[in-house]
């Protein structure tokens, strides 16, 4: 058996590159990957040692990590040398499936960022006009958000606007994140008035609820914040205005989906116009 097991030294933490399978004692980075940890007493074979040499090793000290790359090389490993992946291979989904729950309707990814606008209006500022616009007509709507205007087990419109992050405006770079979504309401905390909102539409089983954390660094970038409407035309007349304002301003930012935007506020100025007109003046 050529695996050995040191004694002395205890203090020198070994970790070993899970691509080229290069040993130091110093964590660091090899290939362009983190190294992996093998613990004090491993010590691996020479890098031009006998296959059955590697394998001994592999099966005893490269078996389960927390990160999910390294578990996805850990399952590649185990495979060319023969072993068994099972418990590997139970561990990445689970892990994979975690990754995705954690991840909402609302929630924008850091690579989901299209555009973080400064959102103080100082007299220099570069987009002072529209961040007023914005919040004006955001703050026209405003009122229909208001807590205490929700009832149990009712139907709503929920309309999602950008996310407030810091002091930024962040605006999501996929298109159905400017959907309208029909949501039912339940009480979570009477004496509170906090309430979760199940959505109801587009086969999306998933909760938003009022006091969801707006910020995780390692989980993603922000979470879009959102209007609640009675009906849907009260809701298009606000998606509507809000798009005509954010429109203009995509366009000079050369924003691509543009147009798919456009029509989406045609549409909802269509449906407003048949069926409550008197909401668009």
């Amino acid at each position: 058996m050529k695996v050995i097991l040191k004694s002395k030294h205890m203090h020198n933490y070994k970790f070993i590159c899970l691509h080229c399978l290069r040993s130091q004692k110093g964590q660091g980075s090899c290939c362009g990957w983190p190294m992996f940890g093998i613990g004090y007493k491993a010590r691996a074979p020479k890098r031009n040692a006998k296959k059955s040499e590697w394998k001994q090793f592999i099966q005893y000290f490269i078996f389960n990590s927390n990160d999910k790359g390294q578990m996805k090389r850990i399952i590649q490993l185990r495979k060319e040398y023969g072993l068994p992946t099972l418990e590997q291979e139970t561990k990445l989904a689970k892990m994979q499936e975690v990754h995705e729950e954690n991840f909402g309707l609302l929630d924008i990814k850091h690579h989901e960022k299209l555009l973080e606008v400064e959102s103080y209006s100082w007299s220099d500022h570069p987009d002072k006009e529209f961040v007023e616009k914005l919040d004006k007509v955001v703050g026209h709507f405003v009122k229909y958000k208001m807590q205490k205007t929700f009832e149990h087990n009712k139907e709503y419109f929920l309309v999602p606007i950008h996310s407030k992050y810091g002091g930024s405006y962040v605006f999501p770079s996929k298109i159905e994140n400017y959907e309208i979504y029909k949501v039912r309401s339940k009480v979570v905390d009477r004496n509170r008035n906090i309430f979760s909102f199940r959505i109801k539409t587009n086969n999306i089983n998933e909760i938003v609820n009022q006091e969801d954390p707006t910020f995780n660094k390692s989980r993603y970038a922000s979470k879009q914040t959102y209007l609640l409407f009675p009906d849907k035309e009260t809701a298009m007349t606000f998606r509507q205005e809000y798009l005509n304002v954010v429109i203009p301003f995509f366009k000079e930012k050369g924003v691509e989906f543009v147009g798919e935007l456009i029509k989406k506020a045609n549409v909802d100025f269509d449906r407003v116009l048949k069926k409550k007109p008197e909401l668009l003046v």
